[in-house]
């Protein structure tokens, strides 16, 4: 073309104008990236030199969704696109139509490859033969987008989904409301399950398709269908990031209630079950309403679910509600919490028996974190044995879970594993927070303050813990750090739109302020008390029994170390929060816990002001023996170590207290 255009004579005072049609034919073909486009993108910056005029591509709309994604470079040069309505395009009857997509539909194989070549094949023929049934291009490019959403190659079915959109709305009459509601709800399923790119873009995507499918879909001239889109769109509101996380998730419960309108148990047994699922997930999440009786609920759904998911009939969604079952269990609040554990980690071990490494990787290593998480929380059993465990299924988590496959799992799995290495009884305590620490930033990569405004401020409260508890580095700096950390958490976890995670922040902010060696001890200490006396207001012994006590305990260490007030008061308040906290934190339940707070306790005794010296000294001790029936040498051997020499100088004490004969 170059050189004929070398040929050409320009007339005077007109302009040459070069008019590429029939690109399509080029571009427009299914399967690998075509070498012409290869080409086009090779060649791009010479064609300003080489053709010094005007380029006009004719190309159909499909077309040029196709040269925007498989040729960028060429794309980035286009200076303006002009869409013009489309001439009335000659079909065949919709008689014909009909036979012609049923008589496709009778030939498509049931499986998923053999499905995308055989419609991959039509697809070729269809252009080749220059047809002109939009019907069957929109059926063919819709069928090819749901296929390839079912392999799970989402990339490809965004591309023909798209195709088939952009000919519905160039051929609006031509397309029947149900296919055009196909066509939506299918765009909504592909967004809500994207995983790369701006994921909270992908939800609001999600959403709105549903929405539109839903005009369509009423419940009136298409139930099922209504049903549905109603149980997938509280799916994706459930998921939503942007908007208010507490409006998200009652919206989400909206639609999953009108989804069970339709779906009844009698009706849609598989639909019933899998919405009583997704209302479970919903209400375990809830931040509206009482926690504790939020999650009996999403209990109560998800054995309402297994009524229908049994392990002989349904095996692989038996094996999503355990594991579900496994985390509503694990977050309880009522009933004995040792108990909620060993329920959890016992479901998700059934899930394992059908989620294998082989059959399902993803799935089993998404089971493989939560029961890490719940290994991690363990009462029962060696408490070091059980974070061992937690870090090991962690690690086989990450063997699926990686940075480019599932950027937001192994954020979270990331995040998961700094928790357990931060709370690590075996190895080096100082080498097990830099490991956390290392963790959390790795998460960080992920967890953006822009992308995941929740999960980035989750993991700002955790590196405050860490940095609390650092070992290295210069201990004031350390705690400057831990401050930082929790009032970066506490931009997003407000007390009116997360109050239980508020409450945390708080508490952790709270300790760091205890500890401060910067600024004004005594005010540090007031700062402290302050903030604990708000959190209360949230950890209620009602609502949040476990939590009460562990700031119950965590006011009576202030109360030890206050400076302001009377010392002798001051220690009685100690005594008392501690003893509060000991109504929850039982040897039974929390062994490790009672095992601190009667350290806390011993403490207090061992100071106090007021009541018989050798009678304090006496209870100290008491306090200090018990702690040590959990402190063992083996165990724990760091705080068997210092309990014990406290043990030995308050007794030395007592010894000093006795008369001489």
């Amino acid at each position: 073309m170059v050189k004929r255009l070398a040929d050409f004579t320009i007339e005077p005072e007109k302009k040459l104008v070069i008019i590429i049609q029939g690109l399509e034919n080029a571009i427009g073909l299914p399967g690998e990236k075509p070498a012409f486009l290869y080409d086009l993108n090779y060649i791009r910056d010479l064609l300003p030199r080489d053709i010094p005029y005007p380029i006009i591509f004719c190309l159909p709309n499909y077309a040029v969704n196709r040269l925007a994604n498989l040729a960028p470079d060429l794309w980035s040069w286009i200076s303006s696109v002009v869409k013009f309505n489309s001439l009335e395009i000659p079909v065949v009857s919709p008689e014909s139509k009909t036979l012609l997509i049923n008589k496709i539909e009778e030939e498509i194989p049931t499986g998923i490859e053999e499905r995308i070549d055989f419609l991959g094949e039509r697809l070729s023929k269809y252009y080749e033969s220059k047809d002109d049934s939009v019907k069957e291009l929109f059926y063919l490019l819709s069928e090819l987008g749901i296929a390839y959403r079912k392999q799970q190659d989402l990339e490809k079915a965004e591309v023909y989904l798209h195709q088939a959109e952009d000919l519905y709305l160039q051929n609006k009459s031509l397309i029947s409301s149900t296919d055009r509601g196909n066509l939506f709800h299918d765009l909504g399923c592909l967004y809500i399950s994207k995983n790369k790119g701006s994921i909270a873009n992908n939800l609001e995507q999600a959403i709105s398709y549903y929405q539109l499918a839903l005009e369509i879909y009423t419940r009136d001239a298409f139930p099922q269908q209504s049903a549905m889109t109603q149980n997938n769109l509280g799916e994706a509101y459930r998921k939503r990031i942007r908007g208010n996380k507490a409006e998200n998730l009652e919206q989400a419960i909206a639609f999953l209630q009108n989804s069970l309108k339709v779906r009844t148990f009698d009706a849609f047994p598989q639909n019933w079950a899998a919405t009583q699922n997704n209302l479970a997930n919903a209400y375990s999440e809830r931040i509206r309403g009482d926690k504790a009786e939020n999650l009996e609920m999403a209990i109560a759904f998800l054995q309402n679910a297994l009524q229908v998911r049994t392990f002989e009939t349904f095996p692989i969604d038996w094996a999503m509600t355990q594991n579900n079952l496994g985390e509503a269990y694990r977050s309880r609040i009522r009933g004995d919490k040792a108990e909620n554990l060993e329920i959890a980690i016992a479901t998700f071990q059934n899930s394992l028996q059908v989620k294998t490494f082989d059959a399902f990787p993803l799935e089993w290593a998404k089971t493989q974190n939560n029961l890490a998480n719940a290994y991690s929380e363990r009462i029962r059993g060696d408490k070091a044995e059980n974070l061992e465990q937690a870090i090991a299924s962690y690690q086989n988590a990450l063997k699926v879970l990686t940075f480019d496959a599932f950027p937001v799992d192994w954020a979270a799995t990331q995040n998961n594993l700094g928790e357990t290495y931060r709370n690590r009884i075996r190895g080096d305590k100082a080498e097990n927070l830099e490991q956390a620490i290392a963790t959390y930033q790795q998460a960080l990569k992920v967890r953006t303050f822009e992308a995941f405004p929740q999960q980035w401020a989750r993991t700002q409260n955790n590196l405050a813990v860490a940095y609390s508890k650092r070992i290295r580095g210069d201990k004031d700096e350390n705690l400057e750090m831990a401050i930082a950390f929790s009032q970066n958490a506490l931009k997003v976890l407000n007390f009116e739109a997360f109050p239980v995670e508020w409450a945390a922040t708080q508490n952790n902010l709270a300790i760091a302020y205890s500890n401060r060696i910067r600024g004004d001890k005594t005010e540090n200490l007031e700062m402290a008390i302050a903030i604990y006396q708000q959190i209360l207001k949230v950890r209620t012994f009602e609502a949040f029994p476990q939590q009460w006590a562990r700031t119950q305990n965590n006011l009576a260490v202030a109360y030890g170390k206050r400076i302001k007030g009377d010392k002798a008061e001051n220690l009685e308040m100690a005594i008392a929060f501690s003893q509060n906290a000991l109504k929850v934190l039982t040897f039974e339940a929390f062994p490790v816990e009672w095992a601190r707070t009667q350290n806390n306790l011993a403490l207090a005794y061992v100071s106090r002001i007021r009541g018989d010296k050798a009678e304090n000294l006496g209870m100290a001790i008491a306090s200090y023996q018990n702690s040590l029936q959990v402190y063992t040498r083996e165990t724990f051997p760091e705080q068997w170590e210092k309990t014990q020499k406290y043990l030995d100088l308050t007794v030395k004490e007592l010894e000093k207290t006795k008369p001489i004969n």
